[in-house]
Protein backbone atom coordinates (compact mmCIF):
# COMPACT_ATOMS: atom_id res chain seq x y z
CA UNK A 1 0.00 0.00 0.00
CA UNK A 2 2.83 2.21 1.31
CA UNK A 3 4.95 1.55 -1.75
CA UNK A 4 1.60 2.01 -4.34
CA UNK A 5 1.66 5.33 -2.71
CA UNK A 6 5.08 6.11 -2.59
CA UNK A 7 5.20 5.88 -6.69
CA UNK A 8 2.18 7.53 -7.71
CA UNK A 9 3.86 10.20 -5.71
CA UNK A 10 7.29 10.27 -7.62
CA UNK A 11 5.31 9.61 -11.26
CA UNK A 12 2.75 12.94 -9.96
CA UNK A 13 6.12 14.96 -9.67
CA UNK A 14 7.79 13.58 -12.15
CA UNK A 15 4.47 14.84 -14.30
CA UNK A 16 4.73 18.19 -12.78
CA UNK A 17 7.87 18.82 -13.43
CA UNK A 18 7.78 17.72 -17.03
CA UNK A 19 4.73 20.09 -17.66
CA UNK A 20 6.52 22.76 -16.06
CA UNK A 21 9.56 21.80 -18.60
CA UNK A 22 7.49 21.80 -21.51
CA UNK A 23 5.25 25.24 -20.25
CA UNK A 24 9.07 26.74 -20.80
CA UNK A 25 10.55 25.30 -23.68
CA UNK A 26 6.31 26.28 -25.37
CA UNK A 27 7.45 29.51 -24.23
CA UNK A 28 10.65 29.63 -25.97
CA UNK A 29 8.44 28.37 -29.51
CA UNK A 30 6.07 31.30 -28.83
CA UNK A 31 8.86 33.98 -28.31
CA UNK A 32 10.40 32.50 -31.56
CA UNK A 33 7.17 33.33 -33.18
CA UNK A 34 6.90 36.81 -32.47
CA UNK A 35 4.05 35.75 -30.14
CA UNK A 36 5.64 37.44 -27.16
CA UNK A 37 2.15 37.84 -24.97
CA UNK A 38 1.61 33.96 -25.65
CA UNK A 39 5.23 33.24 -23.72
CA UNK A 40 4.81 35.43 -20.80
CA UNK A 41 1.80 33.34 -19.71
CA UNK A 42 3.83 29.97 -20.26
CA UNK A 43 6.94 31.23 -18.70
CA UNK A 44 4.62 32.47 -15.87
CA UNK A 45 3.32 28.56 -15.32
CA UNK A 46 6.73 27.52 -15.34
CA UNK A 47 7.61 30.34 -12.88
CA UNK A 48 5.39 29.18 -10.27
CA UNK A 49 6.82 26.17 -9.97
CA UNK A 50 10.17 27.38 -10.30
CA UNK A 51 10.62 30.66 -9.16
CA UNK A 52 14.59 30.86 -10.01
CA UNK A 53 14.96 29.56 -13.25
CA UNK A 54 17.06 31.52 -14.52
CA UNK A 55 16.60 31.00 -18.42
CA UNK A 56 12.79 31.52 -17.61
CA UNK A 57 12.76 34.32 -16.12
CA UNK A 58 15.33 36.24 -18.83
CA UNK A 59 13.24 35.07 -21.37
CA UNK A 60 10.25 36.05 -19.72
CA UNK A 61 11.83 40.10 -19.35
CA UNK A 62 13.01 39.43 -23.58
CA UNK A 63 9.43 38.84 -23.71
CA UNK A 64 8.37 41.98 -22.13
CA UNK A 65 11.12 44.36 -23.59
CA UNK A 66 9.71 42.60 -26.83
CA UNK A 67 6.51 44.29 -26.41
CA UNK A 68 7.98 47.70 -24.82
CA UNK A 69 7.08 46.94 -21.04
CA UNK A 70 10.75 47.95 -20.08
CA UNK A 71 10.33 48.27 -16.63
CA UNK A 72 9.14 44.58 -16.02
CA UNK A 73 12.16 43.63 -18.43
CA UNK A 74 14.33 45.54 -16.14
CA UNK A 75 12.91 43.70 -13.03
CA UNK A 76 13.48 40.40 -14.51
CA UNK A 77 16.73 40.71 -15.54
CA UNK A 78 17.85 42.33 -11.96
CA UNK A 79 15.96 39.32 -10.81
CA UNK A 80 18.51 36.67 -12.71
CA UNK A 81 21.39 38.88 -11.61
CA UNK A 82 20.48 38.68 -7.81
CA UNK A 83 20.47 34.69 -8.25
CA UNK A 84 23.65 34.66 -10.47
CA UNK A 85 25.55 38.00 -10.71
CA UNK A 86 27.83 36.37 -13.67
CA UNK A 87 25.11 35.59 -16.24
CA UNK A 88 26.04 37.20 -19.33
CA UNK A 89 22.68 38.01 -21.51
CA UNK A 90 21.24 39.95 -18.10
CA UNK A 91 24.07 41.69 -17.80
CA UNK A 92 24.52 42.56 -21.67
CA UNK A 93 20.67 43.43 -21.62
CA UNK A 94 21.11 45.98 -18.85
CA UNK A 95 23.83 47.05 -20.44
CA UNK A 96 21.99 47.99 -23.50
CA UNK A 97 18.77 49.04 -21.52
CA UNK A 98 21.64 51.60 -19.78
CA UNK A 99 23.37 52.27 -23.44
CA UNK A 100 19.83 53.45 -24.80
CA UNK A 101 19.00 55.67 -21.42
CA UNK A 102 22.61 57.36 -22.08
CA UNK A 103 23.62 56.13 -18.52
CA UNK A 104 27.32 55.20 -19.60
CA UNK A 105 28.71 54.82 -16.76
CA UNK A 106 26.45 51.87 -15.81
CA UNK A 107 26.62 50.71 -19.01
CA UNK A 108 29.80 50.22 -18.94
CA UNK A 109 29.91 48.72 -15.80
CA UNK A 110 27.73 45.91 -16.77
CA UNK A 111 29.45 45.46 -20.11
CA UNK A 112 32.55 45.01 -18.97
CA UNK A 113 31.38 42.22 -16.26
CA UNK A 114 29.49 40.54 -19.39
CA UNK A 115 33.40 41.02 -20.80
CA UNK A 116 34.56 39.26 -17.66
CA UNK A 117 32.13 36.18 -17.45
CA UNK A 118 31.88 35.44 -20.83
CA UNK A 119 35.31 36.69 -22.77
CA UNK A 120 34.19 34.26 -25.89
CA UNK A 121 31.15 35.63 -27.01
CA UNK A 122 31.55 38.14 -29.40
CA UNK A 123 28.33 39.95 -29.01
CA UNK A 124 29.70 41.39 -25.50
CA UNK A 125 32.27 43.03 -26.72
CA UNK A 126 30.42 44.17 -29.90
CA UNK A 127 27.82 46.04 -27.63
CA UNK A 128 30.95 47.61 -25.77
CA UNK A 129 32.20 48.89 -28.65
CA UNK A 130 29.28 51.07 -29.56
CA UNK A 131 28.89 52.46 -25.86
CA UNK A 132 33.11 53.02 -26.58
CA UNK A 133 32.55 54.56 -29.75
CA UNK A 134 29.06 56.49 -28.38
CA UNK A 135 31.70 58.37 -25.41
CA UNK A 136 34.27 59.23 -28.52
CA UNK A 137 36.63 56.58 -27.34
CA UNK A 138 37.15 55.64 -30.97
CA UNK A 139 40.56 53.16 -30.53
CA UNK A 140 38.70 51.34 -27.32
CA UNK A 141 35.75 50.64 -30.04
CA UNK A 142 38.20 49.71 -32.38
CA UNK A 143 39.73 47.60 -30.40
CA UNK A 144 36.50 45.58 -29.37
CA UNK A 145 35.03 45.78 -32.60
CA UNK A 146 38.26 43.59 -33.82
CA UNK A 147 37.65 40.71 -30.93
CA UNK A 148 34.58 40.25 -32.05
CA UNK A 149 35.12 39.72 -35.41
CA UNK A 150 37.89 37.20 -34.13
CA UNK A 151 35.87 35.72 -32.30
CA UNK A 152 33.11 35.53 -34.83
CA UNK A 153 33.94 36.53 -38.36
CA UNK A 154 30.24 35.84 -39.29
CA UNK A 155 29.44 38.89 -36.73
CA UNK A 156 28.36 41.15 -40.04
CA UNK A 157 26.87 44.15 -37.50
CA UNK A 158 30.51 44.33 -35.89
CA UNK A 159 31.82 45.17 -39.32
CA UNK A 160 28.74 47.72 -39.62
CA UNK A 161 29.88 49.60 -36.64
CA UNK A 162 33.77 48.86 -37.43
CA UNK A 163 33.03 50.98 -40.41
CA UNK A 164 32.02 53.65 -38.63
CA UNK A 165 34.98 53.68 -36.65
CA UNK A 166 37.33 53.87 -39.74
CA UNK A 167 35.31 56.39 -40.99
CA UNK A 168 35.58 58.50 -38.17
CA UNK A 169 39.72 57.88 -38.45
CA UNK A 170 39.42 58.91 -42.40
CA UNK A 171 40.43 55.42 -43.48
CA UNK A 172 37.71 55.08 -45.92
CA UNK A 173 38.77 52.61 -48.06
CA UNK A 174 38.61 49.85 -44.87
CA UNK A 175 35.05 51.27 -44.03
CA UNK A 176 34.04 50.40 -47.54
CA UNK A 177 35.74 47.62 -47.47
CA UNK A 178 33.84 46.80 -43.78
CA UNK A 179 30.41 47.94 -45.13
CA UNK A 180 30.61 45.34 -48.41
CA UNK A 181 31.66 42.38 -45.42
CA UNK A 182 28.08 43.88 -43.91
CA UNK A 183 26.36 43.44 -46.88
CA UNK A 184 27.49 39.91 -47.60
CA UNK A 185 26.66 39.03 -44.17
CA UNK A 186 23.08 40.13 -44.37
CA UNK A 187 23.19 43.63 -42.97
CA UNK A 188 20.78 45.83 -44.58
CA UNK A 189 21.90 49.62 -43.65
CA UNK A 190 25.46 49.00 -44.78
CA UNK A 191 23.79 48.92 -48.11
CA UNK A 192 22.98 52.96 -47.12
CA UNK A 193 26.01 53.79 -45.41
CA UNK A 194 28.07 52.20 -48.38
CA UNK A 195 26.40 53.96 -51.56
CA UNK A 196 26.55 57.08 -49.19
CA UNK A 197 30.54 57.24 -48.19
CA UNK A 198 31.69 54.31 -51.02
CA UNK A 199 31.76 56.24 -54.86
Amino acid sequence: MHKHFYQLAVLALLFLVSCGGEESVMGDREFERGNYQEAIELYNEYLKLHPKHLKTLYNRGRSYEALGQMEKAVADYNKVLEIDEEYPSALMSMGEYYYDQAEFEDAFLMFDKAVEFAPNDAMTYLLRGRAYFKQGETQDALNDYNKAININPDLGEAYYFRAAVYLTLKRNRSACNDFEKAINLGVEEAKKAKSKYCR
